[in-house]
């Protein structure tokens, strides 16, 4: 390990790369992070499905997705219907 008198200033031309053991290390610690984050937003969705008006929120929030994509099929169609008869 190297003092701090003994670093020196990394630029764009003299940096090598990570080696295989840094790598691994940040892909632990992003996969620690990315699995704090989840129990996080677990522990926000349950709270919010233990009050009542949770329940009818998802209920309606599941519904989103279905109604977005009927809403695109439905503007593609409209484009292509439009375009055929403008000819």
């Amino acid at each position: 390990m190297k003092n701090n008198s003994e670093t020196t200033h990394v630029t764009a031309e003299t940096w090598k790369g990570y080696d295989l053991n840094q790598l691994q290390m940040r892909r632990a610690i992003n996969l620690v992070r990315i699995e704090v984050e989840r129990q996080r937003l677990a522990e926000a969705y349950n709270g919010v499905m233990d009050s009542p008006g949770g329940r009818i929120a998802s209920s309606v929030m599941s519904y989103l997705p279905s109604v977005f994509s009927i809403s695109s099929i439905a503007y593609s169609a409209v484009r292509t219907l439009r375009s055929i008869f403008r000819r």
